[in-house]
């Protein structure tokens, strides 16, 4: 027992860096869409739309030897009064780095499981390859770009989601303001969908399709920080 003891301290002693989190918070949807047509006056009025979301997610991250970087995120969100947009999943991220005196090179592999609506249960898989480039820039501010290949895949027949593959392309920007205790991020992704066995539901009828189609998303985030410590 000494000796396993000894192994494992000394395998933590030799780790290079590790850390992570544990967070949970709620959030209120509108949903608009989830009220259409349950007003049977046809006067168009939304009914029984909005619901709050709790949600409690976990990560713990490892750098095992220099350059070798190990990460597991798990989440569970969950509607107060839909358990339709319930979720649970959890993904397991290896990548290798590369760290230069102003930009970092990372090519990596996730792996990901989720489970969808806890009422019809939804299982889904994907596996995503990527490559990112991080700029560090002397102004408080850099650029995130990432190329990323993925195949997701639902493991129920019943899933109304796709199977297929995804290219990708995102760019993003950050900047730090306030002593580095806040910041902006910007992204700009396209992504390009090649879907096999795609299956859609028409109430009361599900139609099987094979298309693919462009997507281009912008998102936003505003962080705030406050306090000397």
């Amino acid at each position: 027992i000494s000796f396993f003891i000894f192994l494992v301290c000394a395998q933590i002693y030799a780790v290079e860096d590790f850390g992570g989190f544990v967070s949970s918070g709620v959030s209120y949807d509108t949903n608009v869409s989830a009220g259409i047509g349950e007003d049977y006056d046809g006067k168009g009025r939304l009914r029984n739309i909005g619901d709050i979301t709790g949600d409690i997610a976990a990560n713990i991250y490892l750098y095992p030897v220099k350059g070798l970087y190990l990460d597991y995120f798990v989440l569970m969100s969950h509607p107060f009064r839909n358990s339709e947009f319930s979720i649970f999943s959890h993904m397991l991220e290896m990548a290798y780095q590369v760290e230069m005196s102003n930009v970092d090179i990372s090519a990596g592999l996730e792996f990901g499981h989720s489970v969808a609506d806890f009422i019809n249960i939804s299982n889904r898989i994907e596996i995503e390859p990527y490559l990112e480039l991080i700029h560090y820039r002397p102004w408080d501010s850099m650029g995130i770009y990432r190329a990323s290949f993925s195949y997701r895949k639902p493991l129920d027949i019943y899933d109304y989601y796709y199977e297929g593959y995804k290219i990708s392309a995102s760019f993003g920007e950050m900047f730090s303001f306030f002593n580095n205790k806040s910041s902006l991020y910007l992204d700009s992704t396209a992504s390009l969908f090649l879907l096999e066995n795609t299956v859609e539901l028409f109430d009361p009828v599900m139609v099987d399709k094979d298309n693919s189609y462009f997507s281009l998303s912008q998102y936003l985030r505003l962080k705030f920080g406050a306090g000397r410590f």
